[in-house]
């Protein structure tokens, strides 16, 4: 078979309807080989003109019957009728659908016929009752019967072989040509005659009428063509079939006629002419038998042979062969196309010529360099060589058969491998706070990825860093170490013919971390609590859980935690998926105290006093795990700043004055607050009775809880006599014991002391001075 055959196989699939009208050659055989048709009408009758019963068959049966010798090379099934088609049927009960279609039309009447190939189903069932049925034309003849136009019929063409048979070539042709009066002419091409003994001619035509018969002539090369009395000179189609003498193929003929005295050796075409006065005929497939001698070339492809990694340029060897059955010789300088497939393309490679002449049964050797491969061309390739082949698909040799002219065969280049490389292998240990270094790893597709799509050939060996031979591939699952392991890609045709890679396996240790148990502090400060990540990494996220095992707070060191309870945080790497995870437990406590008194001390100046504000600490708490601190804002305390440094020796800011307490436990950061007030007041002056002018204390006569306290004071001091010595107030220093600068003697002295406070009562009184 010629490669533009193969490729129009590859482009036209059986199923796709081909429409083709003139006739013309389908199928060529040559060898021991005849044909025969059978086939039958679906009409009941012959039609005429006004038909009242206007229906069809839908279906109708012919027997084959071949010898036991035969063998059959192809069966080509036709079926036609009136109307545009009806291309499902069965035969046999077997559904099959047309693969090609032909039509042609008189005025505006529309005519069909179909065709599949059914010689696999002749050679399983071999003799016996064909029946095809489901073409149903009933609808379609309605507007044909009252001119008489309307039929339907099947035919099958049946090729056959027999090695008792001389050496002929069948021509099968098809197509639908219409007769419309008055004539019509087919050209039959590709013929070889040599003898013309036996040949003979069959036609498959539908439509013909027995009853008439109006200058109705089918000429074969000028010559008119009958077989009376089945088929006379003037009415070749007639509702007969040749092959089995009937009478009664209603509007189809199956005839066949002898042709050796009509036909020259050396003829390589024959004219067929159908004349009709009015009957209107469509001939829908012609067969020819002829005698042939022709040779009957094949190839075979033996062995290639290459040698260097990566050559593309390789010796074929190949024989042609001139079959027995061949019946002349096969000419030298034939040429020997050779084509590389790679599996939708075909690429030419160069062609080769047999040397000498092949006689019947002989054959040649033949050797010949591949240095042309495209690039486009992989290194696996299929190879093939057509004998008798002109590079565009066609013969430049009649031979017998035509179809056996090609051979194939798988080729495999050494190539260099390529050894793809493979991501990093990260995998994590597989028992938490244990740095064993020893995990599981996933080497499903590992293998895969290192040879890629194009090198399932290649083989692929595997090493430890000390060069220790791997399983190959590596198991699933591979226990590990961090390790790096060295790959190597080999062609196994050529083992110098290799590339190296790595795979780098690494063992990810679990996250390790600690977070701490903690305390929500009840019905006092924070009524939260904050758990943090200890030294948290950034390579971890850290993801937190309630007790039921819902999300919390994702990706954060911290959580704030406002219930009691038990919780989880997992902490998961972002090299890898690896993760722990811990529990943690949240109480609660509450810090109680008591209420302490205010403090109240005298004015010591400026409504001011120095204050010991630990002297309340036994007030709030005895519990030795509390700590107590002092603040002068609540914002302050809350907040933990500006902590009084001195509560021993706190000099008050205002009167009343809050001091803010808070109450810490040690054991965690609950606290408790409270409070209480500075409060000063003035207290009666205490006046001294003696004071000592000039000695180490009492230099003056200074009473105590009197200046800056009752700041409008009036003191005066007299001497025995009466007489007035000292006067002074807020704004002028204590009584010295002297008077005009002069020291007065010791002696009592009497004081007047108005305090001018509603709140208290002057004061009198005698001081002693004393030297």
């Amino acid at each position: 078979m010629k490669k533009i055959i193969i490729i129009s196989i590859l482009l036209f699939p059986t199923w796709a309807h081909i429409y083709a009208q003139d006739i013309s050659l389908y199928s060529q055989f040559s060898g021991h080989v005849d044909f025969t048709m059978i086939g039958n009408t679906l009409n009941h009758r012959e039609n005429e003109g006004n038909d009242s019963q206007c229906s069809i068959l839908t279906s109708s049966s012919a027997t084959l019957n071949l010898d036991t010798n035969d063998y059959i090379e192809a069966a080509y099934l036709y079926w036609a009728g009136s109307g545009t088609g009806d291309f499902d049927v069965s035969l046999n009960g077997i559904n099959l659908s047309s693969q090609r279609n032909f039509a042609t039309s008189y005025y505006t009447y529309e005519f069909f016929s179909a065709f599949v190939d059914v010689t696999n189903q002749l050679r399983n069932t071999g003799n016996g009752t064909y029946t095809l049925a489901d073409l149903d034309l009933n609808t379609a003849i309605q507007n044909y019967c009252q001119y008489g136009i309307n039929f339907g019929g099947w035919a099958i063409v049946i090729v056959y072989s027999n090695p008792n048979l001389p050496i002929n070539q069948i021509n099968v042709y098809d197509g639908m040509q219409s007769v419309v009066p008055n004539s019509v002419t087919i050209e039959l091409q590709t013929l070889n005659v040599i003898d013309n003994i036996g040949a003979k001619i069959g036609f498959l035509a539908w439509e013909g009428d027995s009853a008439l018969a109006v200058q109705e002539t089918l000429t074969f090369n000028g010559n008119i063509i009958g077989n009376p009395p089945l088929n006379p000179y003037n009415n070749a189609f007639n509702g007969t079939n040749s092959f089995t003498g009937e009478t009664d193929l209603y509007n189809m003929d199956l005839d066949v006629y002898d042709i050796e005295n009509f036909i020259n050796i050396g003829d390589t075409s024959a004219t067929i002419e159908l004349h009709s006065g009015q009957d209107y005929v469509m001939v829908n497939s012609i067969v020819t038998k002829l005698n042939s001698q022709l040779p009957d070339a094949t190839v075979q492809l033996n062995n290639y042979h290459v040698t260097n990694c990566n050559d593309r340029n390789f010796n074929v060897n190949f024989t042609v062969f001139n079959l027995p059955d061949a019946t002349d010789t096969y000419p030298s300088n034939t040429p020997i196309s050779l084509y590389a497939f790679d599996g939708i393309n075909y690429f030419y490679l160069g062609t080769h010529y047999n040397s000498a002449d092949i006689e019947i049964g002989d054959f040649e050797h033949q050797t010949h360099l591949i240095n042309t491969l495209p690039d486009e061309v992989p290194n696996n390739f299929i190879l093939f060589a057509y004998v008798d082949d002109d590079i565009n698909g066609n013969s430049t040799v009649l031979e017998l058969n035509e179809n056996n002219n090609s051979a194939q065969i798988q080729i495999s280049l050494p190539q260099i491998p390529i050894a793809n490389n493979v991501p990093l292998q990260f995998t994590c240990e597989q028992t938490p706070n244990i740095t064993d270094g020893i995990a599981e790893f996933n080497t499903s597709g590992i293998h895969e990825i290192i040879l890629g799509n194009s090198q399932q050939n290649m083989e692929v060996l595997y090493f430890d860093a000390l060069g220790n031979s791997l399983p190959s591939p590596l198991p699933n699952p591979f226990i590990s170490t961090s390790q790096i392991i060295n790959v190597t890609v080999q062609n196994p045709i050529n083992t110098d013919c290799s590339a190296n890679t790595t795979i780098q396996f690494t063992v990810v240790p679990l996250p390790e971390f600690d977070v701490n148990d903690d305390y929500i502090c009840l019905d006092s400060f924070p009524e939260s609590t904050l758990v943090s990540i200890q030294n948290p990494l950034d390579t971890y996220n850290y993801q937190w859980y309630n007790s039921n095992l819902e999300p919390i707070g994702l990706n954060q060191d911290t959580l704030e935690i406002t219930n009691i309870g038990t919780y989880s945080v997992t902490a998961t790497s972002t090299i890898q998926d690896c993760s722990t995870t811990k529990e943690f437990t949240i109480t609660s406590e509450q810090v109680l105290f008591s209420k302490p008194e205010n403090i109240l001390l005298c004015n010591q100046a400026f409504e001011t006093a120095f204050f010991d504000l630990e002297s309340i600490n036994n007030q709030v708490t005895t519990n030795t795990n509390y700590e107590i601190s002092y603040f002068t804002s609540i914002n302050d305390l809350h907040a933990n700043e500006n902590e009084i440094n001195t509560p021993n020796n706190y000099l008050n800011t205002s009167n009343p004055q809050i001091i803010f307490v808070k109450i810490t436990s040690l054991l965690n950061d609950c606290y408790n607050t409270t409070n209480f007030n500075l409060l000063v007041e003035n207290c009666p002056p205490i006046v001294p009775e003696i004071f000592t002018p000039n000695q180490n204390e009492n230099n003056n006569f200074t009473i105590q809880h009197l200046r800056d306290i009752f700041l409008d004071f009036d003191l005066k001091i007299y001497n025995r006599y009466g007489n007035l010595i000292y006067q002074g107030d807020n704004n002028t220093a204590d009584w010295d014991g002297t008077y005009k600068g002069s020291q007065l003697p010791s002696a009592t002295y009497f004081y007047t002391l108005e305090l001018n406070d509603g709140y208290f009562e002057s004061k009198k009184g005698w001081v002693y001075l004393l030297h």
